[in-house]
């Protein structure tokens, strides 16, 4: 199992990845947009992002096991030392300290290799497990907006979370 910056090379895999755990992800994140799981409109916004990701304006991981991707971690937002993290883990690996360990290892190199000093989060309140994994990373509860986003037919809040990563 490996942790990576995301290339070009990946593409193919990332795909399968989000493809494959599209209804998993749903229950707890909002959708993407259609068009997301068309081949061709991935392949650009991927490449969109890789082109931001080159200015480093983000960053994108992945986790490999088998030659198949299992996790997702992105950096976005980078400005001046601050940056906003999410993450995903593949239905097949949930629950197994994968996402807290991917999250741990990109907090780790956006210290010590990208000079970025504070992370924030955001999670849904029915997402038990996200939450948890920015507490095993020590992240703080920050706030929560009541009532912010309708998923799967109920009302859930957004719940804020920040970390200082400190300095090398």
């Amino acid at each position: 199992m490996y942790l990576t910056v995301v290339s070009s090379d990946d593409l193919c895999h990332l795909y399968d990845f989000e493809y494959r755990n599209k209804d998993w992800f749903e229950r707890f994140v909002p959708p993407r947009e259609p068009g997301y799981f068309f081949f061709d409109d991935f392949k650009e916004h991927v490449g969109e992002h890789l082109a931001e990701q080159k200015r480093m304006k983000l960053l994108m991981f992945v986790v490999y096991r088998d030659n198949e991707i299992i996790a997702r971690v992105n950096i976005t937002n980078i400005q001046q030392g601050v940056a906003e993290i999410d993450y995903r883990v593949c239905q097949r690996v949930a629950g197994q300290g994968l996402a807290t360990q991917a999250v741990k290892s990109v907090l780790d190199l956006c210290r010590d290799k990208y000079g970025i000093n504070r992370v924030n989060a955001i999670t849904t309140d029915n997402n038990v497990a996200s939450q948890s994994v920015l507490l095993k990373n020590d992240f703080e509860f920050s706030h929560r907006d009541k009532d912010a986003y309708v998923l799967n037919g109920q009302s859930v809040d957004f719940v804020f979370f920040q970390k200082a990563l400190g300095t090398v």
